[in-house]
């Protein structure tokens, strides 16, 4: 007999901090791809992976028409609070993007060097990432050294 599989709501909620804060960030713990984006399995078998941003969009506000993006109002990739994320178009995402800034480095020396003190008086990751407004996999790298050495 075949195992009954675990719904994706609860897969998804598994790999949830939701911050304290009320306009702050649910961030995603599970699986991260290269750009910051959380990852899950979805479909027959779990076969495809898709970004947690969308399926947070599916699950808790509805369906995204066919050529619709899901954006984030917070510029934070691993986020995945629905009402943080909203539907636009790709044009959309690169004209607000190019608006607020986001490509520009969020990050500069002193603030590497305070996050990697704070993260050794043992304030957690995924605090830092919130504070600092990025993913809770920078601040491993920046705390491992495999981002922003001094040289």
């Amino acid at each position: 007999m075949a195992p009954i599989p675990i719904p994706l709501s609860i897969r998804f909620d598994r790999h949830v901090t939701r911050l304290p804060e009320a306009p702050g960030c649910w961030l995603w713990t599970g699986k991260i791809a290269n750009m910051g984006y959380g990852r899950i399995r979805i479909g027959p078998a779990a076969l495809r992976e898709h970004n947690t941003h969308r399926a947070a969009y599916e699950l808790f506000v509805g369906p995204i028409p066919a050529g619709m993006s899901v954006l984030h109002k917070c510029d934070v990739r691993s986020c995945v609070r629905p009402d943080h994320l909203y539907l636009g178009t790709q044009l959309e995402n690169m004209r607000d993007i190019s608006r607020r800034g986001a490509f520009k480095r969020k990050l500069t020396w002193p603030k590497v060097q305070e996050i990697r003190r704070l993260r050794g008086e043992g304030l957690s990751t995924l605090d830092l990432a919130s504070q600092f407004n990025v993913s809770p996999q920078m601040i491993r790298r920046i705390v491992s050294g495999r981002n922003w050495s001094p040289a």
